[in-house]
């Protein structure tokens, strides 16, 4: 359903050259009272434009019966009422503003004006004021509707009404008793993805098939109450294909019930349409074309076209209804307009005056305008999104160009109006550039804005990191034993070799000392045969003895293993060390850890197009420079190098951001780890402690930065 373009809008048409004005007598008024004032709604048959003027404005309009002059309609109208005075100039100022089709005329003139709308007709037969909105208007379809009218009659009886909702509860059972396939199927049918020929072309034919029965239904309502129904073709709306009726009749209707019925048919009769489909797929055989039909049709026409329909956002059937609601007649038009008006006055600062408003209205224009804007922004960018997705995965590079003529076919009607206001803005603009001299406070922020872009400062990466000790070693029992005494406590510095603990095993220290004992009886064993020159014996006891000199040597690297000694220099990290004494530690058991807290590093995760400033900056000795703010230091600022980049990309992500970010399959961007080193002379650097780092690149001018964006994106799109 859609309004004509001229519903309710006062034209610019001036009348001009009536002394004596005339109203027509065939004009169409119908009385109505919105928003507790009356009004009167005054139609033009021969060109299908209405007007809506309140009870004082359609009083001067009875006066004007071709008797009277403007001034005696002023002085008529001031004795009439004289708590508002009306002046003769003010009468004019009215008159002139009305359309000059409403005040009578000769018959040439009349034929003329019909030949005119044939004329305006024939060029709107493709109407793209918007991208958004394209009409082609195909047919005249009053005198069908009339037709059909007595025999569709029972559609607006009492007890269709019941019988419909009978059926939309029966509807609902089916559907709720197999509502997970249906909600699942409902949302693979709206995806074009893994779709066959056949499938979107039955997608469109039941799509084109319901909405003609959606549109057919607000016509045949509005001829129901007594509208005229005139137009009714096919348009693209956000580019998506449908058809739409222009009912702009039903504004003649004196009841707000009426023009309701006449925009909630539609709904209605698709409604109506859904349960016979699901009827036809619960009682079809499983499989069969007719079922299948009926099933597509009822994820169609059900519970998701309803909210569709609904969105007060789009000029579908919710944003009428809306204006019906708040009883005001133009109300996307009229938001837009207050919005501009009030972007230019309070944004951009320019003279200009807001039209004029309630409070109310006021609240209502901004609130729709801004929310109507979002959407339409939103649904444009998706649509250019989607042309650019689908024309460079068809033709490449030229897909790019493609899209830039979607995005002036969207934004042509727009940059159109634009371009003269540029243009103005422009000469007035450099007029005031040429006439404006600076003062020593202007030039002052002028220097410090060059100085600010111009002068060359080094760029940054900010990272989360979480600090580690430059050197961890895990101290642990190579040796089973029990604990007998420790010698460190937490905190405390170590030197290289340093004993931090002595086990007790008399396992292995009794072994030590049987084979000691046993090496002696050898050796002695074989003085003795040399002694005696027996060879036999001085071999058998040589081999003895190098065998338990071997066995010796194991048990003493045993026994010396009950000390365990700091691998490394540095500090104990283990806490509550003395209480271990006693405890039982198995061989790879670990007692304690020790940390090199000398230096400090730190693992960070840098995008893949970061990592050039990274890498520009290591191939120098010493190593980007790099700052960290730790929070448990937050007014000290400590300085390090990046030590090394990692060869390959990490195959973990930073905690902020858990998510992949793909595109058909691909992440789009990858890590990669950075090593940081930092010295730690005073010692107050802890492994655990969490913060900020930045990574510090070369130094470029900020304008230099900004323009190598924009020109690594360009050529990362275009190549």
């Amino acid at each position: 359903m859609r309004f004509g373009p001229t519903s309710l809008r006062l034209n610019s048409v001036l009348a001009k050259g009536l002394r004596r004005p005339k109203l027509r007598e065939d004009l169409k008024i119908s009385q109505q009272v919105i928003a507790g004032e009356t009004s009167c709604v005054i139609k033009i048959a021969e060109t299908d434009s209405y007007a809506r003027y309140g009870a004082f404005e359609y009083e001067i309009l009875t006066l004007c019966d071709g008797s009277r002059t403007a001034a005696e309609i002023a002085a008529e109208m001031c004795e009439r009422h004289p708590d508002r005075p009306l002046s003769e100039p003010e009468v004019m100022e009215f008159l002139d503003g009305m359309d000059s089709n409403m005040w009578e005329r000769s018959l040439g003139a009349r034929n003329l004006a019909i030949l005119e709308k044939i004329r305006d007709e024939r060029k709107k037969k493709v109407d793209r004021a918007s991208i958004l909105y394209i009409y082609f208007s195909a047919w005249d379809p009053d005198k069908v509707l009339e037709r059909l009218h007595p025999y569709l009659r029972f559609l607006y009886t009492r007890q269709f009404s019941y019988f419909a909702l009978f059926l939309f509860a029966l509807t609902a059972a089916i559907v709720i008793g197999d509502y997970n396939r249906i909600r699942e199927d409902t949302v693979e049918f709206y995806s074009f993805t893994n779709k066959t020929a056949y499938d979107l072309w039955i997608f469109w034919w039941i799509l084109f098939v319901i909405s003609g029965i959606h549109e057919f239904g607000h016509g045949l309502t509005c001829k129901h109450f007594g509208g005229e129904v005139h137009q009714m073709g096919f348009m693209l709306m956000y580019f998506t294909p449908s058809f739409y009726t222009d009912c702009t009749d039903m504004y003649m209707f004196d009841k707000t019930q009426k023009r309701l019925w006449t925009i909630f048919a539609g709904i209605w009769i698709e409604l109506v349409t859904c349960a016979i489909s699901t009827f036809v797929w619960y009682l079809s055989p499983r499989g069969s074309f007719i079922g299948d039909l009926g099933y597509k049709t009822l994820l169609l026409t059900g519970v998701s076209g309803v909210i569709i329909n609904l969105n007060p956002l789009m000029k579908l059937d919710g944003y009428f209804a809306l204006c019906q609601y708040l009883e005001i007649d133009n109300l996307r038009d009229d938001s837009f307009d207050y919005l501009k008006a009030w972007l230019r006055r309070y944004i951009l600062r320019q003279d200009v005056d807001l039209p004029p408003a309630s409070r109310r209205k006021r609240r209502i224009f901004l609130t729709f305008g801004l929310a109507a804007s979002a959407y339409s922004a939103m649904l444009i960018m998706l649509v250019t999104v989607f042309a650019k997705n689908v024309f460079t995965s068809k033709f490449g590079n030229w897909g790019y160009l493609l899209t830039a003529g979607v995005i002036y076919l969207i934004l042509r009607k727009s940059l159109k109006q634009l371009l003269p206001a540029a243009r103005a803005g422009l000469r007035e603009t450099k007029e005031k550039f040429m006439a404006w001299r600076m003062t020593r406070l202007q030039q002052g922020v002028a220097g410090a804005i060059l100085v600010f872009v111009l002068i060359p400062t080094a760029g940054t990466i900010t990272t989360e990191f979480v600090l580690e000790p430059g050197a961890r070693a895990n101290v642990r029992a190579t040796t089973p034993g029990w604990v007998s005494e420790v010698r460190v406590r937490e905190g405390d510095a170590v030197a290289a070799g340093a004993v931090l603990a002595v086990l007790r095993n008399p396992e292995v220290e009794a072994r030590a000392e049987m084979v000691a004992r046993e090496l002696q009886l050898a050796e002695r064993a074989a003085l003795a045969a040399r002694a005696r020159s027996d060879l036999a014996g001085v071999h058998k006891y040589s081999q003895e003895r190098a065998r338990l000199q071997a066995e010796r040597a194991e048990a003493e690297v045993r026994r010396a293993a009950l000390a365990l000694r700091a691998p490394l220099a540095g500090v104990v990290a283990t806490p509550r060390l003395e209480l271990r004494v006693g405890d039982y530690l198995a061989e790879g058991d670990e007692f304690a850890v020790l940390a090199d807290r000398r230096t400090l590093r730190a693992r960070v995760l840098v995008r893949d197009w970061e990592l050039e400033d990274v890498l520009l900056k290591t191939r120098d000795d010493d190593g980007a420079a790099v700052k960290l703010k730790l929070r448990a230091y937050p007014f000290r600022t400590f300085s390090g190098r990046v030590q090394q980049v990692m060869p390959a990309a990490a195959a973990d992500r930073p905690v902020a951001e858990p998510h992949k970010i793909e595109r058909k399959g691909q992440e789009l961007t990858n890590y990669f780890a950075v090593i940081m080193e930092f010295p730690n002379p005073e010692g107050v650097l802890r492994e655990g402690l969490t913060g900020q780092g930045k990574i510090y690149g070369q130094r470029r001018p900020l304008v230099w930065r900004v323009a190598r964006s924009g020109w690594r994106w360009f050529r990362s799109q275009v190549w």
